[in-house]
């Protein structure tokens, strides 16, 4: 019984992470450009205080190089999210590795393609092979973290002295 609990609530997981990229991915450029512009000015405040004494031009660039950062970093983490429950999700499903890691590649970079396509018929938006790389890479850190719990705990399970019956 809690082992499809666990299969239940990791894919729901997964689709929610899904629905959430989605409806970002969704929102018009400008709606998308007023979220991240919000935190880039504040994490412009916090890392250069005298921002606002320079010249338009130093302003513009600063703001324009920052936020690219800023939604870069957006994408490869929620994408790292998204690896991560994968690999979680395809953990509870396959018994080896292999083809846990497989399929959460998979399903992630899928995803990440998919999602960028989505994107070109949003207003303003665009559909960016580098954004898919961003993405994938990001999914690739995720499943790796996952990988790397599990390694470790299936070490230490083997390690505890087994109760007799």
């Amino acid at each position: 019984m809690r082992d499809r609990i666990m299969k239940v609530v990791s894919l729901v997981l997964v689709a929610l992470c899904m629905a959430g990229i989605f409806w970002f991915s969704a929102q018009p450029a400008g709606e998308s450009s007023q979220t991240s512009g919000g935190i880039t000015n504040t994490v412009i405040s916090i890392f250069f205080p005298d921002y606002d004494t320079w010249n338009a031009e130093i302003q513009q660039n600063i703001f324009d190089t920052v936020d690219t950062v800023i939604r870069k970093l957006a994408h490869f983490s929620v994408y790292a999210l998204l690896g991560a429950l994968c690999m979680f999700a395809a953990s509870r499903f396959f018994e080896k590795r292999f083809v846990q890691l497989s399929a959460a590649g998979v399903v992630s970079v899928l995803y990440a393609a998919g999602d960028e396509f989505h994107q070109y018929f949003v207003p303003g938006r665009s559909c960016e092979f580098r954004d898919v790389c961003i993405d994938a890479a990001g999914a690739c850190l995720g499943i790796l973290f996952v990988w790397l719990l599990l390694y470790f705990a299936a070490r230490v399970k083997s390690r505890r002295p087994q109760k007799r019956m």
